[in-house]
């Protein structure tokens, strides 16, 4: 009988030889991540089902106007998650794109008014845009979309015409911008499709705290897709699609005597860019987040030393110095390393130029390239020997797979190995443990 733990392996195998680095690791994650879910949750026929049903309905409500899978990330998060994962330190923060971006904006002067009387309130946005040492950036683009005062988009508003409260904008030579548009409001996303079903099974709200969309960029510079929000909105704490940051909510204070006749509030909103350090087909890499690079080196050295680190690492730094000293601990085989975005510039020249066979100097020279601009390396060729499995009772899966650490007890060591092997291991589902510790269970029986 297969076994899931077996059936997850066969999968995998069978998309390891796909071409693309890059692309096969997202295939590894996401079949590992969707089995482990169904084995979890110990999915059922009838569930799975209706999931395919759900997805199915979601692709058949997307059109020109309208993109329900969008909408449906947004809802679950994973549209910020991406956002923050690829944002650069120091730079504004991102938020969510949305499922109403309409590329090819109107060019507008600055101080033009993107829309009508009839949108709401007219309302002065301004500020200036940076690099990250606070230079200013003369012609940066400004794309900026909101919704009406009936919390509707031009693409799902007929009355309103094309490309309604919508305009791309450049800064000054002073760095500097302003447009006019309407104060926004908060509104409802739609409810009348599969997310909206979603949003009513799940007890949740709909609403969307009142914003404008903005996407900044200059050359050579990463572009950001960020929001303005309102600061007295009701919906700032619980925003339907998880995209309030503090830093990114401004007061929309009322016109004074200073400020122009022709609106009724003003706002302001300073943007800051990061440079692009270099690009990996056709993938432009952000600087490396978390603190900077020497500082990181520093950091790096420190705790590999037991010494306080005198920077502070990002939660994923720590993670990956942890899982990199476990398997420097474990004795008797190794382990080419492979880092993660955030940790390139700690791998060591050895780990990529170092004691290569013949066969992987391909993939590792492409890694080398990969873990220089930033980007995740795939994972190593190079096969870990093999220990009899009745013997150590350890899980010998593939090596790139999430690692944890699994200790042995003094009295389950046979054949004299050390007290401290110890061996890193991949969870694929509850299942894998399941039948690994009824292995463990037997072997033991045995070994009486």
């Amino acid at each position: 009988m297969t076994t899931p733990g077996k059936l997850t392996q066969e999968v995998l195998a069978a998309f390891e030889g796909t071409p693309d680095p890059r692309l096969r690791e997202l295939f590894g994650a996401l079949i590992r991540h969707l089995h482990a879910f169904a084995a979890e949750t110990r999915l059922t026929p009838l569930e799975w089902r209706a999931g395919i049903e759900f997805l199915t309905a979601t692709g058949q409500r997307c059109d020109a106007q309208r993109q329900e899978f969008i909408l449906l990330s947004d809802v679950l998060g994973l549209s910020s998650l991406v956002e923050d994962v690829n944002s650069a330190a120091g730079a504004t923060e991102p938020t969510v794109l949305g499922p109403f971006y309409r590329p090819g904006a109107p060019k507008r002067a600055a101080g033009e008014h993107t829309g009508r009387a009839q949108d709401g309130p007219p309302a002065l946005i301004r500020g200036v845009v940076t690099d990250l040492a606070g230079t200013p950036l003369p012609g940066a683009a400004l794309d900026v979309w909101q919704a009406s005062g009936n919390g509707l988009y031009d693409t799902q508003d007929p009355d309103q015409p094309p490309y309604n409260l919508r305009g791309a904008f450049l800064a000054g030579p002073d760095g500097r911008y302003e447009f006019r548009t309407a104060r926004p409001g908060s509104y409802p996303i739609p409810g009348d499709g599969p997310v909206g079903e979603l949003l009513h099974a799940a007890g949740r709200h709909g609403w969307r705290a009142a914003h404008i969309h903005v996407i900044v960029s200059a050359p050579g510079y990463l572009p950001v897709t960020t929001h303005i929000f309102g600061a007295d909105d009701p919906y700032l704490d619980s925003d339907v699609v998880f995209g309030v940051k503090k830093s990114l909510v401004k007061v929309f204070r009322p016109a004074g005597e200073a400020d122009p006749p022709d609106v009724e509030f003003v706002a302001e909103m300073n943007f800051v860019l990061a440079t692009q350090i270099g690009t990996l087909e056709g993938v432009v890499v952000p600087e490396r987040r978390g603190v900077p690079q020497q500082r990181y080196k520093q950091s790096q050295e420190a705790a590999r030393n037991g010494q306080r680190p005198p920077g502070k690492l990002s939660a994923l730094d720590e993670k990956d110095l942890r899982q990199e000293r476990a398997v420097e601990d474990a004795p008797d085989y190794r382990m080419d390393y492979v880092p993660s975005v955030g940790q390139h510039d700690a791998v060591s020249q050895e780990a990529v130029d170092g004691d290569r066979n013949s066969e992987c100097d391909e993939h590792e020279a492409d890694n080398a390239v990969r873990h220089a601009n930033g980007l995740r390396c795939a994972p190593s060729k190079r096969q870990l020997p093999v220990y009899p499995q009745s013997e150590q009772h350890l899980d010998h899966r593939q090596p790139e797979r999430r690692s944890r650490e699994r200790g042995l007890e003094a009295d389950r060591v046979q054949a004299g190995l050390p007290e401290k092997t110890r061996r890193v291991v991949r969870r694929v589902s509850p299942a894998d443990d399941i039948e690994h510790d009824r292995d463990d269970r037997a072997s033991e029986a045995n070994s009486r």
